[in-house]
């Protein structure tokens, strides 16, 4: 008999163990799910009940289909899912089944297009059926136990999260989007909003803090710029050789009038914004008359493709994203005509370019020949008019071209950026930043000829506690709390500056006099959504069995061996899982192993252990802990006190950590068989820490 994998969908033998394309356990009692920060979009229609009254139900039926479909279309541009239709109100989740660095922002985009496409909608429901709609929405992020299904129709979410959501919409005014403090913090500077207000809301003993979405300013992208306000931001520390390198890249270009560029390489938060922005900084500061033109690829919406060269075109044309048309088509062509002063203004070389920047910067141009020809033609026109664009610019005046994020980009904008490095000339220095992952993806961008790449990696231990001290110019501030951020940082400033932040949004740091107090713990603060996100999504992007074995990993703890993370799930998936992690930079092999005869693991960083960790729902969590204590007891810990304690913390964690009465609430035999095992150990470690004299150790066990 064959069954489908709860986790995968792969077809699998009813009496398998494990599935043979993911690794997940096939065991009864063991659903697809996992512990997530979701943000929702509740969506409700004002006046469903009158919108019904005196209409012929099909009219009434092709309206909500129509309301529907907008709300639906508009959840999903942002990378969203909708979870259930209920009524006349849409749920939509951003983070299931993939979390996405920019949750939060995400659904707040979405807010904003479906108010706006409601209003689209109107203009053609108005005078066909003789109807307005309206919609209130509310936006909540908290923590879920998720189905993860794939292809099944029983996803659901638990947790107060979704309640809050259709509370805060049950209040806001027709028209208007309330979002939750949480939901605004995760967001970031992207939105502006009404200040806060203390809620009544159906179900909550105390005010709930909200504020009304008033619009957008920009799309932001990038977690170093998505996230809460920056409150606390450090000079930078730790990249003056890198700052060196692009300076003398721009000094080649200006000298030799030739184009050069520059990739930079590093992961979510390194530094990679901030290193190009002291670049130009530096660079406008050092080159008389230097033009620097920046574009930035987001991670979703509509229309996205070409966006960055969209920016750059904006601010080249000295016009901004709301323009009226009128006067951003005259900008355009003023512009192209100025750049371009050598060559007749009705000339086909002036007109080409026109019609490309107008349709990557989607400026109506009438009788533009791209209007509604095949994409591949489209590719093919701005591949020859944009060099002639950016050489036209470096004809007046050094360029600096940057483009941000091009780990988000799609294949028809990277095409295009190759010809604008391949095809233009003069003294154009083109730089771009991405994650690892485009690298890896793509391994023969444009690193040929006059270009060459940079990788930034975790500040040095000096340069961090530099920037600590920086941000936490104090005395006041302890030594331990110090450590313990930059322990949990490991060298990334972005996560330096965000743990700051949290605690500051806590109050367990506060300014007085010109100095920080501090008044808590580093080490059990709650890890920012910001940082969460980030690390939460790159977990997502992982092939099943290497987010299976993580997750394994992460229960055996920082340091783990690849035979444990067999009693969990496959072990012919657990080599090929470790060897792609390690790819990855996920987790080290270490030089030698605490176990003879195995090879020991770690995870590179301990913030992705820990919201790995974070992320195994409880019940599952619980027996995995069993599962490795027994494999560790079969090593053999006679003599040996610290196998022996290692063993009972993960008995202990299996039957007395958070959740563990899920795990077998309906095996008690099962369980029963653990306590028994567990018993002994947990008494014997106990002793022995008593011996060691770690008394309040030995009284735990």
């Amino acid at each position: 008999m064959l069954v489908g994998c709860p986790h995968c969908g792969a077809i699998v033998s009813a009496d398998a163990r494990f599935c043979h394309s993911c690794g997940h356990a096939i065991a009864p009692g063991e659903p697809a799910e996992e512990r997530k920060v979701v943000t929702v979009l509740f969506a409700d229609l004002v006046g469903s009940t009158a919108l019904a009254e005196g209409r012929d139900p099909e009219r009434v039926g092709r309206i909500l289909s129509a309301y529907a479909e907008t709300v639906r279309d508009a959840i999903e541009n942002w990378g969203g899912s909708v979870e259930k239709f209920i009524g006349d109100a849409v749920v939509g989740a951003f983070g299931i089944p993939a979390t996405h660095e920019d949750d939060p922002a995400r659904a707040l985009w979405a807010a904003l297009e479906i108010n706006d496409r409601i209003g689209a909608l109107n203009a053609g429901l108005e005078p066909a059926h003789g109807v307005v709609l309206s919609v209130r929405i509310g936006v909540n992020t908290g923590d879920v136990l998720a189905a993860t299904a794939v292809g099944l129709d029983q996803r659901f979410m638990a947790g107060d999260v979704v309640n809050v959501a259709a509370r805060l919409q049950q209040v806001a005014e027709p028209g208007t989007v309330l979002a939750a403090i949480r939901t605004v913090e995760g967001a970031g500077e992207a939105f502006s909003f009404a200040p806060a207000a203390p809620l009544s809301l159906k179900g909550k003993t105390e005010p709930f803090p909200a504020r009304r979405l008033l619009g957008s300013k920009t799309i932001a992208s990038s977690p170093a710029g998505a996230g809460r306000t920056r409150v606390v931001q450090a000079p930078m520390v730790g990249r003056d050789r890198e700052l060196r390198l692009l300076m003398e890249t721009l000094t080649d270009v200006v000298d030799g009038a030739r184009l050069r560029f520059t990739l930079i390489f590093g992961p979510a938060g390194i530094g990679k914004s901030r290193l190009v922005r002291e670049f130009i900084e530096a660079a406008q500061k050092g080159v008389a008359g230097l033009v620097a033109l920046r574009g930035r690829c987001p991670s979703a919406g509509r229309g996205i493709t070409y966006w960055a060269l969209a920016e750059i075109v904006r601010q080249a044309c000295g016009m901004s994203l709301d323009e009226p048309g009128d006067e951003a088509l005259a900008k355009l062509r003023d512009t192209t005509r100025r750049l371009m002063d050598d060559r007749a203004p009705d000339s086909r070389d002036v007109r080409d370019v026109e019609c490309a920047l107008a349709t990557t910067a989607s400026i109506r141009l009438p009788n533009n020949p791209l209007d509604g020809v095949r994409p591949i033609e489209v590719a093919s026109a701005l591949g020859m008019a944009w060099p002639r664009f950016v050489t036209a610019h470096a004809r007046r005046s050094p360029t600096v071209v940057l483009v941000e994020d091009l780990h988000w980009a799609d294949e028809p904008f990277l095409a295009t950026l190759q010809n604008i490095v391949r095809r233009s000339t003069g003294p154009v220095h083109i730089v771009a930043t991405a994650r690892p992952e485009f690298g890896d993806a793509h391994p023969d961008f444009s690193l040929a000829g006059d270009a060459h790449s940079i990788s930034l990696s975790a500040l040095a231990d000096l340069d961090a506690e530099r920037m600590a001290s920086a941000l936490l110019d104090s005395d006041s501030v302890p030594a331990g709390l110090r450590s313990a951020l930059l322990d949990r940082a490991e060298g990334n400033p972005f996560f330096l500056e965000q743990l700051i932040a949290e605690l500051i949004d806590a109050g367990s740091l506060t300014r007085s006099n010109g100095s920080w107090r501090f008044d808590g713990s580093a080490e059990g603060s709650a890890l920012p959504d910001t940082i969460q996100g980030v690390l939460a999504a790159r977990v997502d992007r992982l092939s099943a069995p290497e987010k299976r074995a993580l997750q394994e990993a992460a229960v055996v703890g920082r340091i783990f061996w690849a035979p444990a993370l067999a009693e969990s799930m496959d072990a012919n998936a657990v080599e090929p899982a470790l060897a792609g992690l390690e790819a990855k930079g996920l987790i080290v092999l270490r030089d030698s192993s605490s176990i003879a005869g195995q090879a020991e693991f770690a995870f590179k960083h301990a913030l992705v252990r820990d919201v790995t960790y974070g992320g195994i729902p409880l019940a599952r969590r619980a027996r995995s802990h069993a599962r490795v204590a027994t494999w560790l007891e079969s090593l053999g810990s006679a003599g040996d006190d610290a196998l022996l304690e290692f063993i009972a913390l993960h008995y202990r964690a299996a039957l007395t950590g958070e959740g563990s009465d899920l795990a077998w609430a309906d095996e008690a035999q099962a369980r029963d068989a653990v306590r028994d095992r567990a018993f002994p150990v947990l008494i014997a470690a106990g002793a022995a820490a008593r011996n060691r004299n770690a008394t309040e150790r030995g009284l735990e066990l």
